[in-house]
Parts: C-alpha cells; sequence; structure tokens
C-alpha cells in the first residue's frame, strides 16, 4: 500500500479513501475501514479510533449477484437423508483436504453422491482415481466456473475451506463442515462455529463422531441451517453503500 499516494489524495481532493478487508489500522488517512473479521486487534490503537471510523462483523460479507438471484435460502429444506455431498477447497487444496475427506467417506460407507471441483483433481491424480477405479464412491466431477452454482442450491451438505464457499454456503442454508487451510481461516471459521453456523474440523476422523452427527441428524441441520441465514442474510453489499454514503 503507497501510504503516500493516500496521504497526497487525502490532503489535494475530496476523495474519501474507504478500505475493505484492510488490516494497516495505523494509516489514519482512511475514512472508513470496514472488515468482516479483523485479525489484527492489537493494532487498533486509541490513536486509529480517534481519527478514523471502523466497522466489521459478518453481516457486511459481500455475496454473489448471480447467487442471490436464486434465493435458495427461502425455498430449501433440509432433507432428513443427504443424497448429494459437495467437497470444494476454493483454488487451492495444499493439504489434501479434499483426498482426505473423500476417503473419509469411503471408509464410512457413505452411499450417496459426491460433487468435487474439477481443479481438485489436479494435484493428487493418482489418489483420486484409485477412488473412483474401486468405485466406492459416486463422484462427479465439475468446472469451478461453470457448474458452481447449480450444484452447490442441489446439496445436502458441503465439506469447504473458511474462505468465500464458507460465507456463501451460510447464505444458502447448506449445512457446512470447514476445514481451515491456515491460521487465519481457522479463527475465522472458529467465529463461524460459534455462532452455530458450521462445524470445523482439521480432522475428520479424529472428529468423526461429530462429523457423522450433522450428517446423520436432520435436526442439527435444520438448526445450522437456522443460524446460518441469520449470520449471512445476502445484504452485505446494501449496508457496505450505506455506510460509505454516510461519512
Amino acid at each position: 500500500m503507497n501510504i503516500g499516494l493516500l496521504r497526497y489524495l487525502k490532503k489535494n481532493s475530496k476523495a474519501k479513501l474507504i478500505g475493505l478487508d484492510y488490516f494497516h489500522y495505523k494509516n489514519n488517512q482512511t475514512d472508513l475501514i470496514i472488515n468482516l473479521y479483523n485479525h489484527n486487534k492489537k493494532d487498533l490503537t486509541k490513536n486509529f479510533i480517534n481519527f478514523n471510523k471502523y466497522i466489521e462483523g459478518l453481516k457486511f460479507a459481500i455475496i454473489r449477484e448471480k447467487l442471490i438471484k436464486k434465493k435458495f435460502n427461502k425455498t430449501n429444506i433440509i432433507k432428513k437423508k443427504i443424497n448429494k455431498i459437495m467437497v470444494s477447497f476454493g483454488g487451492g487444496d495444499r493439504k489434501n483436504h479434499a483426498y482426505q475427506v473423500l476417503k473419509w467417506l469411503s471408509s464410512i460407507n457413505f452411499k450417496g453422491n459426491i460433487v468435487i471441483s474439477k481443479h481438485l483433481y489436479d494435484k493428487p491424480v493418482s489418489k483420486f482415481i484409485n477412488l473412483i477405479n474401486n468405485d466406492d464412491l459416486k463422484l462427479k466431477m465439475i468446472d469451478m466456473g461453470l457448474n458452481f452454482d447449480n450444484e452447490i442450491t442441489n446439496c445436502d451438505i458441503i465439506f469447504c475451506g473458511g474462505g468465500t464457499t464458507l460465507l456463501e454456503s451460510c447464505y444458502l442454508g447448506l449445512p457446512t463442515v470447514v476445514m481451515p487451510q491456515n491460521h487465519r481461516e481457522y479463527i475465522f471459521s472458529k467465529l463461524i462455529e460459534r455462532n452455530k453456523a458450521a462445524l470445523v474440523t482439521l480432522n475428520p476422523y479424529k472428529d468423526e463422531i461429530k462429523v457423522k452427527k450433522l450428517i446423520y441428524s436432520h435436526k442439527l441441520r435444520r438448526l445450522m441451517k437456522k443460524a446460518q441465514t441469520t449470520l449471512v442474510d445476502g445484504r452485505g453489499k446494501e449496508r457496505i453503500i450505506k455506510a460509505i454514503l454516510e461519512i
């Protein structure tokens, strides 16, 4: 971030400087910072509070318009039996969580359908192919960009990381098992879990009782959906615009 440029803009223009998911709190050139979650609480100094405006919360989560138009959270009914599970870990899966989830689902003899993102085949290719060839799991490979929205809105539960997909699953009211891929994702995911809107695990084998309970408990999944759609309602963009116009 070019602090000199920000100082120049602040001094020589009437522009308001807004930061989204911005953690350089000692920069008092910004007029407003809006974050989903503050990862640097120790840097929120009194100096910053006196000269800037800072707001945060999951109510500011921005959901894609295409997903909002589906209005899935208003029509989806939590089924008593899980028929389809999605496995998606964004643009990368450095810890091979997808493979771990598939192996675990195979170990508990899950007989439903499983949808996985195409790019997840790129790394441990041979392991995935072996699973498919063994016919232990009913796998469907999808293109992340083309078919993701249609598939996620027709799944009963999802295993994902602690990023954008987590927020979207909350908006959709889709029961979620989160496997964070780094420390910051873990902290953020635990916030969601404290609101009863997700289940966080680093290893489904070690947390098998909890994960199986969510998969097989209709009541738990219904309660999670209610918490999710309350937490992320799809109106984040509206709130951000309103906050900006008020400064």
